[in-house]
């Protein structure tokens, strides 16, 4: 009886602690668009993709570039993009121009290459009716150039097409202050000097918009004869103060100034004249309030020991002896 009772429980807990059967999924071959069942997920190869739904829609991660053709308008966000065609081609009356006429060789067909390639909003200059033109805010309808053709006599002029266009920015002519100082291809003109007026009185001089003008391209003999200064080493310790030996377009600092090019010249940056102690937990030295994050750790406490003022030209700890060993406790390093 016990016996028995034993190989019972074994049998029991051989059921209870099995395997788990593997889950049968469907996929679909990205190529060819087939849809086929596999024993489980790991069983699918890789140029497959398990359906995510009950019509097997590809999965919008699926790279558009990795789609063949009869799969790739399955994806919404891809669309096909023909790179080329060869064969049968139409000619203006609509008939087939491949092949002879007089039923030799039988006309081929058409043969294309495509690319599955990412839905992208189509070039204004792909759109061919008006509606899908208006429809866009970077487009318009245009007119383009007429035919040069000579209209008959007794008969209606050869019709001017029309085309969906990059809509094109206003003139700079035509912008006010604020429009012309956005756009980089104008520039805000304030006139120095009025031109004598040939309405008289009543004319004026205003600013106005006009097309941006590309600073002049200056070489070494446009800036003469080069500054005879020396280089030197400024209080930050990293500013070199002196001529860096390029012509460049002169600043426009002065409106009597006709100089086009000039030599360019570095200064030292201004020294500040006072310190502080700032940040949250006043781990910062600077010359003025510097905000930072409120934390905490417990070697701040060191910087207590330590003097915020003048080094290199520039504000910083100045470490003290009592602030270096303050540090190495909590094994820190100034």
């Amino acid at each position: 009886m016990a016996r028995s009772t034993l190989v019972f429980a074994i049998v029991l807990l051989a059921a209870c602690g099995g395997t788990e059967e593997p889950v049968p999924v469907t996929a679909r071959n990205l190529s060819t668009g087939e849809i086929q069942t596999f024993g489980s997920a790991a069983d699918v190869p890789s140029d497959w993709t398990v359906c995510s739904d009950a019509t097997c829609s590809v999965p919008s991660q699926v790279p558009c570039e990795s789609l063949g053709v009869k799969v790739c308008t399955l994806q919404p966000e891809c669309r096909l993009k023909t790179l080329w065609c060869m064969g049968a081609t139409t000619s203006d009356d609509g008939s087939s121009d491949s092949g002879s006429a007089d039923g030799g060789s039988p006309p081929s067909a058409e043969t294309c290459e495509y690319a599955c390639i990412p839905q992208l909003p189509l070039l204004c200059e792909e759109l061919a009716d008006q509606k899908s033109c208006a429809a866009r805010t970077d487009c318009e309808w245009l007119q383009g150039a007429c035919p040069a053709i000579a209209c008959q006599e007794g008969q209606d002029c050869p019709a001017c097409p029309f085309s969906c266009q990059t809509k094109q920015p206003p003139l700079c002519s035509a912008l006010d202050e604020q429009a012309c100082k956005g756009r980089s291809d104008c520039q805000w003109d304030v006139p120095q000097v009025c031109p004598a007026c040939v309405g008289g009185p009543a004319c004026e001089c205003k600013p106005s918009c006009k097309p941006a003008t590309k600073p002049p391209a200056c070489g070494p003999s446009d800036c003469g004869p080069a500054p005879a200064m020396p280089n030197t080493l400024c209080s930050d310790g990293k500013t070199v103060a002196g001529p860096t030996g390029k012509c460049l377009p002169a600043p426009s600092t002065s409106s009597t100034s006709t100089a086009k090019c000039a030599w360019e010249v570095v200064t030292c940056p201004e020294t500040p004249t006072t310190c502080v102690r700032t940040g949250c937990s006043g781990t910062i030295c600077a010359d003025q309030p510097k905000a930072s994050t409120c934390e905490w750790s417990d070697y701040y406490q060191c910087y207590n020991l330590a003097v915020c003022g003048m080094t290199n030209g520039s504000c910083g700890w100045i470490q003290t002896p009592d602030f270096v060993a303050c540090l190495a406790k909590y094994g820190k390093k100034p």
